[in-house]
């Protein structure tokens, strides 16, 4: 079976795709997903095998995981010396504690696959720190990893995180 390719159109929000066979021709109609550039799909059966922009997703996954510092401060905002915050300011402090918990488990999730990566994702995006600072937790963490490798190891880590980052359907419901 020959796999066939075909870009798919970001310009438009439905996107036909037409596959000419030796005897047939294909539309294939699609509704693109973020990220997603190319559709793979291979004689009759027209088997769909999305692929994703790498750079694209590693740059969101990377602004995700950097957004825990904001988040951070927005949960420091309630303290605990003011028992009478505002409902405002207490559904906000419910929804800060809630994306915190989402990237960390995130780097969790990733740390119990490939210790490495979740030390870098870590050290990087949530804590913040330099490429030597990190680099130097990996050493004494026991992972030798040389830093011309360690900008693939760090892209790699990235799209991990990706493929965890809780989608738009992902909602937070107060419960009473």
């Amino acid at each position: 079976m020959k796999l066939t390719t075909g870009q798919i159109s970001s310009a438009a929000p439905l996107t036909q795709l037409l596959y000419k066979s030796n005897k047939s021709l294909y539309r294939l109609i699609y509704l693109p997903l973020p990220g997603i550039t190319k559709l793979y799909w291979s004689g009759n059966a027209m088997s769909i095998i999305p692929t994703i922009d790498e750079k694209a997703a590693a740059n969101s996954a990377k602004d995700y995981l950097k957004q825990f510092k904001g988040w951070q401060l927005v949960s420091l905002r309630l303290d605990d010396n003011k028992p009478r915050a505002t409902a405002q300011a207490q559904r906000e402090n419910v929804k800060a504690m809630f994306e915190l918990q989402e990237r960390q488990n995130i780097i969790k999730a990733i740390s119990k696959d490939d210790q490495a990566s979740g030390i870098i994702l870590d050290q990087r995006f949530i804590r913040q720190h330099s490429t030597k600072r990190t680099l130097a937790e990996l050493t004494a963490k026991h992972h030798s990893i040389t830093e011309d490798n360690f900008y693939h190891r760090q892209h790699k880590a990235l799209l991990m995180a990706y493929y965890l980052i809780p989608t738009d359907q992902v909602k937070l419901v107060r419960c009473e």
